[in-house]
């Protein structure tokens, strides 16, 4: 759950809970090949969502141009928490059932136990393991 401004003229914090995203790097002899889209549209399809319902945390400018460039998504109000949530996201006429707050804390809870049964050894090689894109 995030405390967010929906406008950054007003005081009134708003509650929603989208699913988070953190920054995420891709090596420099890997960039400009596709697999941080590749890695992203997975998230996206693993998700069942849209880019702009979800809230980023705090992403650096190589990611918010990532975001303008692939997706178009530019305007949004700065937040307290560093969090960066888009216009778009409180625009509940572009919304599928999908991308719903149901949605979200459900998929999320679901995700969040999966990661709970493993082990952290099982996290540690799971990370390690090189991942090859053809």
């Amino acid at each position: 759950t995030l405390f967010v401004h929906q406008d950054s003229n007003s005081p009134v914090f708003r509650e929603i809970a989208p699913i988070c995203v953190l920054d995420f790097y891709v090596h420099e002899t890997c960039q400009r090949k596709g697999y941080g889209q590749m890695l992203f549209e997975h998230l996206l399809a693993h998700e069942k969502t849209q880019p702009e319902f979800l809230a980023y945390d705090r992403p650096s400018k190589k990611f918010l141009s990532f975001l303008s460039k692939r997706y178009k998504l530019t305007n949004y109000i700065p937040q307290q928490n560093n969090f960066v949530v888009f216009r778009n996201y409180f625009d509940s006429s572009n919304r599928t059932s999908s991308s719903s707050a149901t949605s979200f804390s459900g998929l999320r809870a679901r995700d969040e136990s999966h990661h709970r049964q493993m082990l952290p050894q099982q996290q540690v090689q799971q990370v390690q393991q090189p991942v090859q894109v053809s």
